[in-house]
């Protein structure tokens, strides 16, 4: 029996283990969330929070929500409207 003596670099011997690790190992991809915010429409928004498009009007040019213009109409983010929501503690009635 002989022996046999490899000789070769270090980093040789590396590419050729991940090489044949990446021929066999297929990893599965992370599955990404794509955040999809619903945009709604002025009516809809005032549906939502039961109040007027004059009260809607009001609270957007103060600032209280967030519209986008597209052309010539206006849309809101369901989730700013979630977030513009205020959670509010009257506290223990005596």
């Amino acid at each position: 029996m002989s022996d046999f003596n490899f000789s070769f670099p270090i980093d040789h011997l590396a590419k050729a283990i991940v090489e044949k690790l990446q021929s066999i190992y297929h990893p599965i991809p992370e599955k990404v969330e794509v955040p999809s915010d619903k945009y709604l429409k002025r009516i809809q928004v005032a549906e939502l929070l039961q109040i007027s498009l004059p009260t809607l009007d009001a609270w957007t040019e103060k600032g209280t929500l967030k519209a986008y213009r597209i052309e010539c109409s206006k849309r809101y983010k369901k989730s700013e409207i979630d977030a513009a929501l205020v959670k509010v503690n009257f506290g223990k009635l005596k």
